[in-house]
């Protein structure tokens, strides 16, 4: 009960915009094990969709990465509860609609299905973060945060810039070689880290690579190359596979 206790207001700090580092990481792997914790942030998730004065889901994040800009005034988590009431009306509709808007730069294989995963990106400097757009710069730290209402238990986020190096993201290959293991269900949740790689200027294609089994970097990164989502489709049967697509813009370059 304790640890129940103590991610529920980890949770309700998080929707406040007020979450530190260390909290969120604890969070994250409280919610990636417990259903009920997770059911208890989708309902805050929700309410945050519909709540005009709720922190956005960039200054969540930004937050959670420990820039201290980001975070807002303290807010009772009972005013978003209290929001609910006057909102029962439209929470089904937000329910409905909540992955219907994507993020310029996206591009969802397999997006006819209802139940597809989604990646979603962001640029993150200490003035807080932003969605991806279609540029970034080359010293751009880049955080990431996902869909998953079909429920596929493990995810790699990996690059391929305009050179075929493959830039990792999700897992750091040099701490594990296992896909990192996520939440299924309604809502996003975010990648607590954002990370800077020494691209190439040009093309970078990110991708997300959902799986129902603990896939290994050594066993796919042989089969991604500069092709994307597109490359991938006989290589990797049984993974849905998304993408972000950028173009990293290098000082003094065009």
């Amino acid at each position: 009960m304790i640890a129940h206790w103590r991610a529920r207001r980890r949770i309700d700090r998080h929707f406040r915009g007020r979450q530190d580092p260390a909290g969120e990481q604890a969070m994250r792997r409280h919610l990636g094990a417990c259903a009920s914790c997770s059911g208890y942030y989708d309902r805050l998730f929700v309410v945050a969709q519909i709540d005009p004065a709720a922190p956005r889901i960039e200054q969540r994040l930004a937050a959670g990465l420990g820039f201290a800009g980001a975070a807002l005034p303290e807010r009772s988590p009972w005013l978003l509860w209290g929001f609910l009431p006057s909102a029962a009306g439209l929470i089904l509709l937000a329910w409905f609609n909540r992955g219907m808007a994507l993020d310029a730069g996206f591009t969802a294989r397999q997006a006819g299905s209802a139940r597809a995963p989604a990646l979603r990106g962001y640029r993150v400097s200490p003035r807080g973060a932003a969605p991806l757009g279609s540029q970034i710069a080359a010293t751009d730290e880049l955080a990431f945060a996902y869909e998953n209402p079909g429920g596929y238990s493990h995810l790699l986020v990996v690059g391929v810039d305009a050179g075929g190096t493959l830039r990792w993201f999700h897992p750091d290959p040099d701490v594990s070689d296992a896909a990192v293991t996520i939440s299924g269900g309604p809502g996003r949740r975010e990648l607590p880290e954002a990370i800077r790689h020494p691209y190439q200027g040009g093309p970078l294609r990110i991708l997300g690579l959902f799986a129902r089994e603990p896939l290994m970097v050594s066993r796919v990164s042989g089969l991604i190359d500069r092709a994307g989502c597109q490359g991938l489709r006989n290589r990797l049967p049984g993974v849905a596979c998304t993408e972000l697509n950028v173009i990293v813009k290098r000082p003094g370059g065009p």
